[in-house]
């Protein structure tokens, strides 16, 4: 009776829709003040998110939890780390990713409240001219302003926002990634930039066509006319263009770490992870913890030979995405991938959900049943 009251019905919406007010606000309160509590309850939200969606996904998600959460488990004993936390996320994340991908409707206010408190908090800081590594966040750099500007515009776009929202959130949240000083960040929108102007395309074509030339004309004006004067200003203004003109996109500690696990890739790491039986010393030489700055090495690291397979899903749900005509999400996943390979973002932690959510967005055959792709339909 208890769980058809609270799992079906009005009750269920507004409990879905409060699950997404504490899985973000804590998302925010943890970038902000780093205190492991807020991780918790992300962990305690993905967990109760399982009873609004089990119902409606397929085995084949239930069994790529169960791998997720067997590999994870393995290699977090072999490596002789011991983190719970990876396992339970590992867990969870997906559940949370999969109950954003069959509540669009009640996403819409919290993300688009996110998406506000993100850009007007940053946006505020920099225009006060705060120090973006130090003041903006208790403990966390400048890198976090665009991962949450980043996965609260992902969230509007998916829910059932007004596409007003959705473009004027669009552009905040692009402005506050330029001056954030940002360099993998900056380079990581163009690729959401890129394909919602090829999805834009696609829809209006001559006006797009139209728009692109008065466009090209003015900036071949520009060029022509004051073109010292404009690099001159965007590069006193905007310290990601001064830092991409410094000549390397990283550091040499970012590039000893990818030296470091290339040197040591051999048959046991293909199987067991890189970090297998304590063999994690690369990790370290990047900042003197452990943090390889790399996703994808964590994804690696943490899994084993799964990593592989959940490779072949990002690969397969970008050519979904791209075949089904979703240029913008397409554009999402590129700038998710490219992102989390500049820092450590996925594998196992919240932000997995966003991950995991575009692929099932992109593969509903796949991961939802009759039940599940009916609900979609509504």
């Amino acid at each position: 009776m208890v769980n058809k009251v609270f799992c079906d019905g009005g009750h269920a919406k507004k409990i879905v829709q409060m699950l997404f007010f504490f899985f973000f606000g804590a998302q925010f309160l943890y970038v902000y003040s780093g205190y492991i509590v807020f991780q918790f309850i992300n962990m305690v939200v993905g967990a109760f998110s399982f009873f609004y969606i089990y119902k409606f996904i397929h085995r084949n998600a239930f069994l790529l939890v169960i791998c997720l959460a067997i590999f994870a488990t393995l290699t977090t004993l072999i490596s002789f780390k011991y983190k719970i936390g990876d396992v339970v996320f590992a867990i969870t994340m997906p559940f949370f990713a999969m109950l954003l991908f069959l509540y669009r409707k009640e996403l819409t206010l919290p993300a688009i409240i996110y998406a506000c408190i993100t850009t007007c908090y940053c946006g505020y800081a920099i225009i006060m001219g705060w120090d973006l590594n130090t003041q903006l966040f208790l403990s966390s750099s400048r890198n976090y302003i665009s991962v949450l500007g980043i996965f609260s515009l992902y969230c509007v776009i998916i829910s059932e926002a007004k596409n007003y929202i959705k473009f004027v959130l669009f552009i905040l949240v692009f402005l506050v990634i330029l001056y954030s000083g940002s360099r993998s960040a900056f380079i990581s929108f163009l690729f959401v930039l890129f394909f919602w102007g090829v999805q834009f395309s696609k829809k209006h074509k001559l006006s797009f066509f139209c728009f692109f030339l008065l466009c090209l004309a003015f900036f071949l004006f520009i060029m022509q006319e004051y073109f010292s004067l404009v690099y001159d200003y965007i590069y006193n203004s905007l310290s990601v263009v001064r830092r991409l003109d410094a000549g390397e996109l990283s550091d040499s500690g970012r590039y000893n770490v990818l030296k470091c696990y290339y040197d040591k890739l051999n048959i046991m790491s293909v199987f067991l992870g890189l970090d297998y039986f304590s063999n994690n010393t690369c990790s370290f030489l990047a900042n003197g913890t452990d943090n390889p700055h790399n996703s994808f090495i964590r994804l690696y690291a943490n899994l084993g030979f799964f990593s592989f397979v959940i490779i072949g899903f990002i690969i397969w749900s970008l050519f979904s995405l791209l075949l089904a005509g979703k240029y913008f999400l397409a554009g999402f996943l590129l700038c998710f991938v490219f992102r989390g390979g500049t820092d450590i973002i996925f594998f196992f932690q919240s932000w997995d959900a966003y991950l995991y959510s575009i692929m099932f967005i992109s593969l509903p055959m796949f991961f939802l049943n009759g039940r599940g792709k009916e609900k979609l339909k509504h």
